[in-house]
């Protein structure tokens, strides 16, 4: 049980490899991925129930959702390298509009989720949020 764990994460200042990779293993990272590309499977909406179940547990610790944001800014990444490396029809996979669109839409996308996390930080910050307020002082 991950709380359990909540002291010693504290104390250490991580949560450790351990968790993440259990916390991998079932299902927990990635909710929104698909599984073919090694998600979870499922939409913002399951992020949702995530979030609010480790709320209501006060585990405030664990850190999946920069987890989520990180690794969805490295796939894009390593997406765009791929594609600029990959060789089609005499010239690179980058070039072709489709490809250009693609990665747009998957950009802006990742751009509106993280204004969205980074409105729901400043809002916990400036203090509008009397719940968010209560998990925090729980950490403290």
């Amino acid at each position: 049980m991950m709380s359990d764990y909540i002291s010693q994460w504290r104390k250490q200042q991580h949560v450790g490899k351990d968790i993440w990779r259990k916390a991998g293993a079932m299902g927990l990272l990635c909710t929104d991925i698909s599984a073919d590309y090694a998600g979870a499977g499922g939409d913002f909406r399951h992020e949702v129930v995530l979030y609010e179940e480790l709320v209501r547990r006060g585990l405030s610790g664990f850190g999946q959702g920069v987890h989520s944001i990180c690794a969805h800014y490295l796939a894009l990444a390593e997406t765009i390298r791929y594609v600029k490396d990959r060789k089609a029809f005499g010239k690179s996979s980058a070039e072709f509009q489709n490809t250009k669109f693609k990665l747009a839409e998957i950009a802006s996308k990742m751009r509106i989720a993280r204004v969205f996390a980074d409105s729901r930080v400043q809002r916990i910050y400036g203090g509008t949020n009397e719940i968010m307020k209560e998990v925090i002082s729980r950490s403290l």
